[in-house]
Formats: C-alpha cells, structure tokens, sequence
C-alpha cells in the first residue's frame, strides 16, 4: 500500500498544475500543504500567484505579505509580492519592497530595473534615472533595461544622455529599428540633422510603427544617384500634417532633379497643386501611361541629408502653400459679418495618433483665451464639435463659428481656405498648427513637454519659433505641469497681437483689451497665482495710459517674494510716466525700509511728501524710517502730523505710541495705545503694547494682565491649549504642580527666568517647557524643577497639572512693584569643569577674560543695538593702557594688554574678527566649538 505523498511531492504535482493553467486543483493542493504546515512558503506563494492570475487583489496581497512577514530576508518572495503591488496598481508600495531588495543586494540587475521602471511610471524621473542607470552599469548589454533608460531621456529631453546611449544600443543591436529612430530623435533635438536623417531612414523598417507610404509597386527607387536629369517622383508619407511639414522640401528639390512630380494623399493634392503649378501632382495614384516616363521615385524624406543637413539650413521658412484666394476672401466676410473684429480659429485636440491624449488640451481651461474682446472664434478641428462648442457656449458665453461646409477629412484645400481667413490660428499640435504655418498664416501652436508625453520631434523651438514655419510660435508645457500656464502665455500673446492690430489710435478697444487683461490679473491674484499675475502686468506695462499703474502693481507682486532689485526697477519705470507721484515715491521708500536701507527711505519718503504735503501715510513711514536711525524726538514729529491728518488710523497711532517708549516718554506712551484701543478695542498689538508701556513706566500692577494679549499679537503654537490645564489667574502656588512654558525669542526666555526662583520657593511641583537648546543647563541651574524641551510636551499627561502659565505671567504673581525685583539674582549654573576648561583654553595665565558681543540680528532694531568690532575693541584696549587716550601705542603693543578677548558673538563673523586682529595687532579668540545658537550650555 502506497503512503500519502510528502510534501515536496505536493508542492511538485501543485507546480506542474500551476503550469498548466489548473488553478482550482492547483490551489486545493496548496491549501493542503499549508493544513499541515501552515508556514510553508510554497503554499502561500502559490496561492497568491493563483490569486493574481484571477485578478482577486487582496487575497492575492494577503498571500504575498505573509510570506514576507514569515521570511523577510528571502528575496524571492519579496519580490513576488512587490510584483503583485505593481500588477495591482499600488507602485508606490511596489518601490518600498524593491527599496529593500536593493539595499541587501545592490547589484542585482533585475532590483535595480524594477525599482527604475516603478519610479518611471510614478513620474519620479530623477529616481527612474538613478536606477535604471545603475542596471544599465550593472548589465550593459540588456536591452529591456536601455528602452526603459531612453523612456526616462526623452522624457527629461535629455537629448544628450539619450544620443550616448543609443550609440551603445545601435552598435549593439544594429538591426533593431527602434534604437536607430531614438537616436535619430535625440540627434534632431541636439541639431545634428545629417546624422539624424541618416538615422531617420530605419522608419520605413519599423514593424511596430509601420509607415505610410505612397511608394508605386515596379518602379525604381532612387538611391542617391546623379538625378539632375532625371524625371523624378517624389511620394508623401503618413497624414496630412507629416505631408504639408515635408513639403516646405519640395521647392529646394526642384533644382536637383529634371522633371519633378509628385505624389501625395487626394485630399492634399489640390492645395499642392496650386502651391506648385510648375509641378505635376497627383492624388492617390499616378495613371499607368504617366508612369512610364519616370525614371525613379523617392519619399520626399530622402533628401532631407542634403538639403536640410544642419538647424540653420531651415532658415529658409517662407510660406510655401497657397490657398484659394477667393473662397478665404468670401469666408473671412462671411465670418467677420461686417464687423472689425479678428478672427481667431481654434483646434484642440487629435485623434487615432500616437500621444493624442497628451496632445488634446480640453476647452474647459481655454477661459482665459474665451475672454478676450474684439474676437470672433472659428472652429477649425476637424470631427465631430458639437458638444465641446455648446459646453463652452454655456460655461463662458462665448460663441464659437462652426461652418458645417467645410471638412478637413474630406476636403482640405477649403480647409486651408478657412485657415487662410484667420488672423491667428491657435492649437494643440494637430493638422491645423501645419496647415497655418505652411500658408504663413500666424499660429500659436500649444504642445506637451517631450516625446513620451505626445510631442513629435520635428516640434523643435528656436526662440519660440517653428525651426520649420516662420508664423508658428511654440508655447511648450512644464514637465508634469497642467495646461494653464500655456494658456495664459497664449492669452497674452494674443492680446498684444490683438494690441498691435489695432495700432495706437483706437484707444477704445485699446482699453477694452487692457480692461480685460486687469480683471484677468486680479483673478489670477485671488487664486494666489502669482506668476501669471506677474506675467499679466508685463502686458499691461506696455499698454498706453496703463503703464503707470501697472508698474506700481508689478513692484508690488513681486515685492512679495523679495526680488526688491526687479521692484526697485518696476518702480523707477513708474516715475518715468511720472515723476513726482507721491504714491510712487512713499512705495519706493517703503522697498528700501524693507531691505532696511533707512537713509534711502527717507530720502524716497521726503521727496513724497514735497509732492503731496496732505497725504498722512507718508508722515507715519518717514517718522519710522527716521526712528529706525536712532532719531527717536524728530520721528515724533512725523508722527504727530501723520496722526493730525488719520487721526483715526491704528498704524499710526501704534508707531506714535511705541516710540514715546523709546524716547522715554512712557506714560504718554499709555494715553496714545488708550485711544487706539478706544478706536479698537480688540486690537491685540496695542494690548501688548500698553503693557509695555505700563512696565517701562513702572506701572507693574497694571501692565502685567495686560501682557496675556501677546498671546494674540504673537502665536505660540508651541504651548498647551487654554483649557488644559486651565491658565493660571491668582490663584494660591502653596502646594500646586503647575506647568510653565517660555516664549518668544531667547532674550525674553532668560530675562523671565529671573522670577522662576520665586515660584520654585513656594510651588509644589514645577514642570518647564522650554527651547531644547536651553534644557541642559536650565535642569542643572533649577535641579527641583523638571525641564523637558517643546517637543516632549506632547507626552505629558495634562490634567495632572492644577494650571498653566507663561514665564512672563509670572511677573503678575511676583513683581507688583520695583521694590520686588531684587538687587541680584544669579539664577543659571554653568557647568563648572567646562568652564574651567575653557578658561584655561583661553589664557595660560591667570588674566582677565572679556568676552564680546558687538551685532544683534533683531530685524527692526538690530542696526541701532549694533556697533563695529573694530571701535569694541579699540576701546578695550584704550582702557588697558597705561595713558588711556594712547590708542595707537597700545594697537601696536599686544603685550601691554591685560586681558584675553573672546568673542561670545552668535552668527558667522570669522571675517571681521580676522580683520580686526590684523588691524590692531591683538588675538581676538574665536571658538568654533562653542555654537552659540545651537548649544547654550556651552
């Protein structure tokens, strides 16, 4: 009697039905295996395979993560299930697998393709390339990983990478087409035309992309020969926008050859007949008798080696194709109905090609384009319209003519008639973009971004123009872009055709047009769009009676971003329009305020106000750029008039306030931020503001609750929520634990930290929340208290706090009045080896240490707290010497001085302090080991 099978038995007979295709008993066996060891990785795999090849995804997915998690360092099976997620659609969880696979083992050509080919197909082409260049290293003969390079090339037009490596895959695989029409495309994209048609001449061997060709059966084809004597019959190939591109050849073949006739599709045939009367053209066919006397034939392409072997031999870009005359008179009145208006045909989209879904742009984002005045559209796309037109009839009220007598797929010399009534033609890159440049007719031709995404090759730019028709302007697409900014560079070529059309004398469509193109802005603005506002304004900036105000606007879009050099530009535009605008001016102080160029500003500011005396803006910015120079009682003037003449205005009644603080004059300080608060009650700076205001004049019962509106003037969201625990708001320390928090900038943090004894002499518990760079030496210097940085807060358990508060709240609880700041409060404890360390590092003798701090990076004041290193330490030094005005002697004597100097100054200041040195002839001491912005226990 013969035993069960053994395992390995089943998992060969459930191998071999596998292979078969016999899923059900295939699984059955599977299922066995794993009864009776329910971790056998054969079992699951093969239940997964089974799965996928049903399309069950997620049992499928099951299958392959088990066996991952059982064995996680056996490659196949991981790979098996990164290739389901890929099969399933889920390539970004494909890459994390295969991320694994290539990290244990990194030469693995197959991982290192895989994961390439994953990042090609999620668009990720730096990562793509990475990859699959390493495969390509690893494996320099494999074919399946060059495609997948070349695909990621064309797709970056990198039209250099790609000419390299498809002279490595034409020298390998000579006989394959594809490699040799790659590299003709990347030759053309680098200019290299002999040697890209050379190249092109494997397009008529490409069974994967079999060429149209109108070659007749039985008669000789040339083969570079002597033809000047010659009758010659040249044919067409592919569709009618590959024909009218190469026909632009057929009058510099003309002195080759003896006779010249040519034949081509009998749609196209008229148009060429009457673009080239001197020629005979036939449509489809050539009759049998005609054919006897000639001698060879040739597609037009095979004279492109000669006569179009470089870019600049395609100078020559002169309409060639001419329309009926007649019939584009008689359809440009028929559709112009009597009126002044340009007529713009319109064509989006294409069909039955390669990439012609990358090549449609949809007619839903032509809004912009839909809006311009003084503009009737023509439909020039071929195929059936109706439901595009009446949708965009419906969402953008624009009317789109759509002449029913004329069909491109049937007739295309009254096509080109049609093309040749429009003033401009705009496109994707369909028959219509061909059929205009070949007639001269101006076309803007939209297009995507490369090869891989729908562009032909031939679609190559020189400044903007068609190497090939001289009326075809390009606007290319941004790699893995939407269509909107090709729409909107389109918009704003038309309008200035449009502009130019016009000419100078009818300002009122002149207007209209700008009219437009202001709204177009200001919706560009709404949606945060800022570029295409920008690029708008440009336009405007040349409109006549716009240009002042456009400029303004410019400068202060792009003021946004801090380009202030294209701002400061933009604005000296505006004052050549005029002059002595005081708007103008006050702006152009204003950009100098913000580069902090104070002197500049107020020069801008004065010459404002010498043009306009009434305007109170320009008083309030010019006492703020006299305050920010250290002039504090003539900025009190400016101010005072500013708020004679807004008396009402926040802004200034804020910036009068503030510097009644400044120039020491505190209590006037609190009756100004009084009446703006009676102005707005709610305004949360001047609260703060008031505070200040009450603490500098000593008046600390009364400001301290006021300094709980910081927390509105300047958010903290690096601090508990409001509710818990609950603020603190008087109530009893004895016993409590309670949470404090420090904010704002360094200087406030430790200057508050000075009341934190008085909280840990009568609290329970005390936890502090603080900057990490502060945590080290504040849990040493407050060892009862615990010190933990902002991002462990999280982790506390809130309600076991009574109540919170900020480090400056705790001014409310402790210093009620001057009589309770004590005279001296050493509260932080370096750490003691450390700083013998570094004082021994500093000076080998027993002699003083000065430290120097000389440049405050605080963006409003920092320049009036600021003082050179140079002037610093020449008053160190003076004070050292034995005659305290003898700085020269001293500067040249090192030896005099007492005193170590050692910067203690936060920043990259290396430069100044070398400098300094070597002028005064001392040894500033710079410690980079000690970062002062990072690290303040050192």
């Amino acid at each position: 009697m013969t035993g069960a099978p053994s395992v390995p038995q089943l998992e060969a007979e459930a191998r071999r039905l596998f292979g078969l295709g016999q899923l059900a008993p295939a699984a059955q066996i599977a299922a066995h295996i794993l009864k009776a060891q329910p971790k056998n990785g054969f079992g699951l795999n093969l239940l997964g395979a089974i799965a996928m090849r049903q399309g069950q995804k997620d049992q499928a997915l099951a299958h392959f993560a088990r066996v991952v998690e059982l064995y996680p360092k056996t490659a196949e099976t991981r790979q098996n299930y990164a290739n389901a997620l890929a099969h399933f659609q889920q390539p970004d969880l494909a890459i994390a697998q295969y991320v694994e696979l290539v990290r244990t083992a990194p030469k693995v050509v197959q991982y290192q393709y895989a994961l390439g080919a994953l990042y090609l197909q999620t668009g990720d082409l730096s990562k793509a390339r990475q990859y699959l260049e390493q495969a390509w290293r690893l494996d320099p003969k494999n074919e399946t990983t060059a495609l997948a390079l070349s695909d990621v090339y064309r797709r970056q037009n990198a039209f250099t990478d790609d000419e390299r490596l498809t002279a490595q895959t034409t020298a390998l695989w000579p006989a394959r087409p594809v490699h040799w029409l790659r590299r003709a495309e990347a030759l053309f994209g680098l200019g290299r035309f002999a040697e890209g048609w050379a190249a092109y001449r494997w397009r008529l061997k490409d069974s994967n992309r079999p060429v149209v060709s109108r070659a007749v059966a039985g008669l000789p084809l040339w083969s570079g020969e002597d033809i000047s004597g010659k009758s010659v019959l040249l044919f067409s190939e592919q569709g009618p926008g590959d024909e009218l591109l190469y026909g632009s050849f057929i009058p510099d073949i003309v002195p080759l050859v003896g006779q010249l006739s040519v034949l081509c599709s009998a749609r196209i045939a008229p148009l060429f007949q009457r673009s080239f009367p001197t020629i005979k053209v036939y449509g489809d066919t050539v009759p049998a008798e005609t054919l006897a006397g000639i001698d060879v034939q040739a597609p037009i392409l095979d004279f492109a080696e000669k006569i179009r072997p470089t870019a600049e031999s395609f100078s020559n870009k002169a309409a060639y194709a001419k329309a009926d005359a007649a019939k584009a008179a008689d359809l440009r009145a028929k559709y112009r109905d009597g009126s002044d208006d340009l007529l713009i045909g319109i064509a989006w989209r294409s069909l039955g090609v390669e990439g012609a879904a990358e090549k449609t742009i949809s007619l839903g984002v032509w809004g912009p384009i839909f809006g311009l005045p003084g503009v009737r559209f023509v439909n020039l796309q071929y195929g059936d319209c109706k439901d595009d037109l009446g949708k965009i009839e419906q969402e953008y009220k624009a009317h789109v003519i759509a002449d029913e007598a004329i069909d491109p797929l049937v007739d295309l010399d009254a096509y080109a008639a049609q093309v040749a009534a429009m003033d401009l033609v705009i496109s994707s890159s369909n028959t219509a973009a061909h059929v205009a440049g070949a007639l001269g007719v101006a076309c803007d031709c939209m297009l995507p971004f490369g090869p891989l995404q729908g562009r032909r090759w031939y679609w190559q730019p020189q400044e903007g123009q068609s190497l090939w028709y001289a009326a075809v302007r390009l606007f290319t697409k941004a790699d893995g872009a939407a269509w909107g900014d090709v729409i909107r560079a389109v918009t704003l070529d038309t309008a200035e055709k449009l502009l130019a059309a016009q000419g100078t004398e009818d300002s009122k469509q002149r207007d209209e047009i700008a009219s437009y193109l202001w709204r177009l802005m200001k919706a560009y603005q709404s949606a945060e769009q800022d570029d295409a506002a920008e690029a708008v304004l440009m336009v405007l900036a040349k409109i006549a009676g716009h240009e002042f105000l456009a400029c303004i606007e410019l400068a202060q879009l792009i003021k946004k971003h801090e380009r202030y050099d294209d701002a400061r530009a933009y604005l000296d535009q505006a004052l050549l329009h005029k002059p002595n605008n005081p708007h103008a001016l006050n702006f152009k102080g204003m950009l100098a305020t913000a580069q902090r160029n104070y002197a500049e500003a107020e020069r801008n500011y004065r010459l404002a106000m010498a043009a306009d005396p009434t305007i109170g803006q320009i008083y309030s910015n010019l006492g703020s750029a006299v305050h920010n120079q250290g002039r504090g009682l003539e900025a009190h003037d400016y101010y005072k008039r500013a708020h004679e003449l807004l008396p009402d205005s926040t802004e200034v009644l804020q910036n009068l306030a503030v510097n009644l603080m400044e120039i020491d004059r505190p209590d006037e300080a609190v009756s100004y931020f009084d009446r703006l608060l009676a102005v707005a009650p709610d305004h949360a700076d001047g609260h703060a503001g008031r505070a200040f205001a009450l603490l500098t004049a000593g008046r600390f019962a009364e400001g301290w609750p006021e300094m709980w509106w910081r927390e509105k003037s300047i958010i903290n969201k690096q601090r508990p929520p409001d509710d818990l625990p609950p603020r603190w708001s008087g109530q009893s320390f004895a016993g409590a634990s309670v949470l404090v928090w420090t904010e704002y900038g360094l200087g406030d943090e430790l200057l508050a930290l000075t009341m934190l004894p008085d909280l840990v002499a009568v609290a329970g518990k005390i936890t502090l929340i603080c900057t990490a760079r502060l945590v080290k030496l504040l849990a040493r210097s407050f060892p009862s208290v615990r010190v933990i940085e902002r991002a462990e807060q999280d982790a506390l358990d809130l309600s076991a706090f009574d109540f919170q508060m900020s480090l400056s709240e705790l001014g409310a609880a402790f210093r009620p009045t001057l009589d309770h700041f004590p005279s001296q409060n050493i509260f932080l404890r370096a750490n003691p080896k450390r700083q013998e360390a570094l004082r021994r590092k500093y000076t080998a003798r027993r002699k003083p240490v000065v430290g120097v701090s000389w440049v405050s990076g605080n963006p409003k004041v920092g320049d009036l707290k600021s003082l050179p290193l140079s002037e610093l330490a020449a008053g160190i030094i003076s004070a050292q010497s034995p005659d305290a005005g003898a700085k020269d002697a001293a500067a040249k004597d090192a030896s005099a001085n007492d005193a170590t100097i050692v910067s203690l100054q936060y920043g990259y200041h290396e430069p100044e302090i070398t400098q300094v040195n070597k002028a005064l002839g001392i040894n500033i001491v710079l410690d980079n080991e000690i970062d002062a912005i990072r690290e303040m226990d050192g």
